[in-house]
Order: structure tokens, then sequence, then C-alpha cells
């Protein structure tokens, strides 16, 4: 006996080595290559593979979504703190009360930070506080200026009384003259052309509610 070397095959001593002499080549060469079943444990392992990849995919899509709707919130946010919080002009907005005069028991303020351009006119806030005064303690109004015709009117009004109390009325009022040196016109001046507040020598109470 030998092994023939050109199919790996047992043969007889005296039989000769050719692919013809193996028994089993028709068999090798005509037979298909078996399959091989991966069984359960293939199967899951292709599953689980996939079943991997889709929730990666979910995770990476949901990811995006949540970045997505940080980044919506978080422009919202700053927009809405820039409007809340500043100007056009980029100055800081909240009540900036200045006494710009005092005189027969009133102290006379203005918001600086509520002065803005409206169209061609401008507005401010205005308070007079009553320090002494026995039923209306404060008054607040919305001022609208129109400055190259030296004239005001009230937009607003609200007035404040010592028993907790408020009157507003929001009907606008007639326009007046103011002319200049007059009382109360250097808040016109003010608004309209930045001249500076005077200095008001008189001690007078600071305003108690902003």
């Amino acid at each position: 006996m030998k092994v023939c070397s050109v199919c790996n095959e047992i043969v007889a001593a005296n039989q000769g080595c050719a692919r013809s002499d193996c028994l089993n080549q028709s068999k090798a060469i005509t037979d298909p290559a078996p399959k091989i079943d991966p069984g359960l444990t293939g199967k899951a392992d292709r599953f689980v593979k996939a079943g991997l990849d889709g929730a990666g995919g979910v995770a990476r899509e949901t990811t995006k979504r949540i970045f997505f709707v940080l980044f919506l919130l978080s422009a919202v946010i700053l927009v809405a703190y820039l409007l809340v919080t500043r100007h056009s002009d980029g100055t800081k907005v909240g009540s900036d009360w200045v006494l710009f005069g005092s005189g027969h028991g009133i102290n006379f303020f203005i918001d600086r930070n509520s002065i803005e351009q409206i169209g061609s006119y401008k507005r401010a806030k205005l308070r007079m506080e009553m320090p002494n005064f026995h039923t209306s303690k404060k008054e607040e109004e919305l001022v609208e200026f129109d400055c190259y015709s030296s004239r005001e009117r009230v937009l607003q009004s609200t007035i404040f009384f010592r028993d907790g109390g408020t009157s507003t009325t929001s009907t606008p009022g007639d326009w007046r003259i103011t002319e200049t040196g007059a009382p109360g016109s250097e808040y016109f001046d003010y608004v309209c052309f930045g001249v500076p507040i005077p200095k008001v020598q008189e001690k007078t109470d600071q305003p108690t509610v902003n």
C-alpha cells in the first residue's frame, strides 16, 4: 500500500499514481462543497450584530436630534437675553432712575435706560415722588417727545396711592409746548439732545418702587 500524492489517497503498491487511479476522484470533482450550517450560535451572532448595528444607528440619530434641540434652545435663550437686557445700541436695560429736579415737595426722576427712539419721536419714563403727600405717594408717566417741535405729551400715567391702590390712564394727552429754561425743561433737553442733567442741591428721598 502507498499514498498517492496526486489525490492523497491510499492505493495498492503495484498501482499507478495518476488521477484516474484515485477511487474517489470523480466524487471529489463532481460533488459540490458541503454547506456548513452555522448552527444556533452562528445565527444568534448574526442577529446580535444586526441588532447592535441597528441600535447604534438609532443612538446616533437620537444624539444628533438632542444636540440640535439643545442648540436651538441655547439660541432662543441667548436672543431672549439680549432683547431683555440690552438696547439696540448695546446699553444695558433696567431701571436707572436719576433725580433731575425737586420743588414744592415733589422729587422728579427720569429712567435713563427707558429712553428710546420711536420713529421721529423719543420716549422716556418719568417719575414724580411725593414723600409728604397724604393720599398719593408717586406718579409714573410714559412721555413722548417731539424734539424738533419742542413739544411733549403723556402717553400713559399711573398714580400710586398710599393705601396700595393705583389709577392708570392709557389715553395719550394733548401735546404741550416745552419752553427752554421753563420748569421741567431739563429732562426735555436731556432726552432730546443729551444735555447733562444739572446737579440738584436739595436733599430728596430716593425712589421707593422700581
